[in-house]
């Protein structure tokens, strides 16, 4: 769960599927949702395998990255594959489809 704030400032808590490529943990939504709540360069809260953990989040929307992410999203999560086999989701991310890159804060 990512704990952000939306346009008007109100909290919310983002339960999204999260899968770990590369080193770090990424989230594919689409671009309103990351705009909605200031996905972008932002210093969030997350609650991972029971931990509260400072992250910070990054949006990246290059085609190459969107689909290798939303490739080990349909690997990792039966659901995904099931939705997608009976049309819920499409096999391929959709034009508006980004990600965000979730990142440990710092050591301050």
């Amino acid at each position: 769960m990512l704990k952000a704030t939306n346009a008007s400032g109100k909290a919310a808590d983002l339960r999204l599927w999260i899968v770990d490529l590369e080193g770090f943990s990424w989230i594919v939504m689409p671009i309103d949702k990351a705009r909605e709540h200031g996905l972008d360069g932002a210093r969030l809260e997350m609650r991972r395998e029971g931990e509260l953990r400072c992250v910070e989040t990054t949006v990246a929307s290059d085609r190459e990255t969107v689909t290798a992410v939303r490739d080990a999203r349909y690997e990792r999560y039966a659901i995904q594959r099931l939705a997608t086999w009976v049309g819920i989701f499409t096999r391929e991310p959709g034009p508006n489809a980004i990600v965000v890159r979730v990142a440990p804060c710092p050591d301050r």
